[in-house]
């Protein structure tokens, strides 16, 4: 919806999804960084090279939408 009201602006919107993600604000719960690596969280890292992917897209182009999960999580 924010898309479409933005596009004749040339702003492009999409969101990220990502699941679970090794970080002080994950750790910092309760987990110890032993516990969160039991999780297949993904490092900050991996989010980022989405994040930069997306803002670096064609002026052609739009990312809608990313879903992110570990490789150990199950397909569907």
């Amino acid at each position: 919806m924010l898309d479409r009201e933005l596009r004749e602006s040339d702003i492009k919107v999409g969101v990220i999804c990502p699941g679970g993600v090794k970080t002080e604000f994950a750790i910092g719960k309760g987990r110890t960084e032993k516990g969160v690596a039991q999780f297949n969280m993904l490092d900050p890292e991996d989010v980022g090279g989405v994040v930069l992917l997306a803002c670096t897209q064609s002026p052609k182009s739009r990312i809608i939408e990313v879903q992110m999960r570990t490789m150990a999580d199950p397909l569907a």
